[in-house]
């Protein structure tokens, strides 16, 4: 049976006006989604963000690796790590419904390396370096977090 020259573009239709989202693949073989203009508004009070320019995909694997080997500590301190080079924005230790824009994160990063987003959507470090003691430091003496460690 051949297949019906109507059924692409129902396809297309389908997921252009779906409410879900569909991930695209990269070459790297990384997911993304589409971005979102509420992002770090729908983020505030539920996670902590990690923004990360990585150089290329080697540098890209390395924090990938870590991050799976450090998903415990990311997880109690509700830190989600988004990557982002020249052109991607890529969720690295969480899935994602949505991602911000690439215009919006490089913003927020400005010429950092890494910046670190509190739960109230303020920046509260900006990094030259990646350095994980120095952030998870940085996130444990937040008030917000002593007191999450405080009771549980």
């Amino acid at each position: 049976m051949k297949p019906s020259k109507y059924i692409i573009p129902f396809l297309s239709a389908l997921i252009a006006t779906s409410p879900f989202s569909f991930a695209k693949s990269e070459p790297t073989g990384v997911l993304y989604q589409e971005s979102c203009s509420l992002f770090f508004p729908d983020m505030r009070w539920q996670h902590r963000i990690l923004l990360v320019r990585v150089g290329d995909d080697v540098e890209l694997k390395e924090l990938t690796e870590y991050l799976d080997y450090s998903a415990l500590e990311l997880t109690e301190r509700r830190l989600l790590v988004l990557g982002i080079d020249r052109k991607t924005v890529y969720p690295l230790n969480n899935a994602l419904s949505c991602l911000p824009s690439l215009d919006e994160v490089q913003h927020r990063l400005n010429s950092n390396k890494a910046v670190l987003i509190g739960l109230d959507g303020g920046t509260k470090e900006q990094y030259d370096v990646i350095d994980p003691v120095r952030i998870f430091s940085d996130i444990d003496s937040m008030p917000m977090r002593r007191r999450e460690r405080q009771y549980n």
